[in-house]
């Protein structure tokens, strides 16, 4: 299927197969690097933007996250060096932009800005760009289980098109889960098409899962993945097993900065 104009990857968040994205910090090319990299060196889109998330959205998680500057300036350290992969504080814009109505510092910390109130915006700023997501497959399963806030209306805002991203451990450790996802993916495809009222494809989202693979939803399995994740590289205080999870910059962002386990005392008393 041919899509009009210009196709941008929205890599939101930046935390695969994960339910609370937030770039804390981004790993390298056996994590969130790697997935930007193929997702710009497949063909499929113009411009992959990674969008790291300004304010979880439930409050009792914001205390285990870095500040939003610093995730911004790990990504950018991160992402930086790959062609056709930009980083965007849009998020932060588009929650300032709802606060301007707001008076009440409470009210504030009770607004919920989520991903279809980000595409709602991105829209509106670009209406000649068709917009999609990269989500990890636990992410994506939480998506098609109505469990995000307007989840049916994020599907719709990008017509779909969802790279949901798999490790090459998950390929062998469960076939049965394999299969249940790309179930999902069939379905999330039929469904879509019905909302929209374009004609259905019964082999929607099935297929070896490859970039060559049709349908605006589909299962990308990247070779380079490996195990590493965010929450591995929050509990390291040896920087030697530090760089082998994230790039050498950001590695000396952390500890430069006492991030993470490299915190003092006094730093997290504070």
């Amino acid at each position: 299927r041919q899509w009009q104009g210009k196709v941008r990857a929205l890599y939101i968040g930046v935390e695969c197969a994960s339910s609370a994205p937030s770039a804390n910090p981004p790993t390298s090319d056996g994590g969130h690097r790697g997935v930007a990299s193929y997702l710009a060196g497949c063909g499929r889109y113009d411009e992959v933007r990674v969008i790291p998330v300004y304010r979880h959205m439930f409050a009792s998680k914001r205390g285990n996250q870095a500040s939003y500057d610093d995730r911004l300036r790990m990504c950018n350290l991160t992402f930086s060096s790959l062609e056709n992969v930009s980083v965007s504080d849009f998020e932060r814009t588009a929650f300032l932009l709802a606060c301007e109505n707001i008076s009440s510092e409470t009210e504030r910390e009770k607004l919920r800005v989520g991903t279809a109130d980000l595409l709602d915006r991105l829209r509106e700023s670009e209406p000649d760009v068709d917009f999609a997501l990269a989500l990890g497959s636990d992410t994506f399963r939480d998506l098609t289980a109505n469990k995000w806030r307007r989840s049916l209306d994020v599907i719709d805002l990008v017509g779909g098109r969802i790279d949901v991203i798999s490790r090459a451990s998950e390929w062998t450790d469960d076939a049965e889960d394999q299969r249940e996802l790309r179930e999902k993916i069939r379905l999330a495809n039929h469904e879509g098409r019905k909302r929209r009222g374009e004609a259905n494809d019964p082999a929607d989202g099935e297929g070896d899962g490859d970039e060559n693979e049709e349908g605006p939803a589909r299962l990308v399995q990247i070779q380079s993945l490996s195990s590493v994740s965010s929450s591995k590289v929050r509990i390291t205080a040896d920087i030697d097993e530090l760089r082998k999870m994230v790039t050498g910059d950001v590695a000396d962002y952390i500890a430069s900065k006492g991030l993470y386990a490299f915190a003092d005392e006094e730093q997290e008393e504070n």
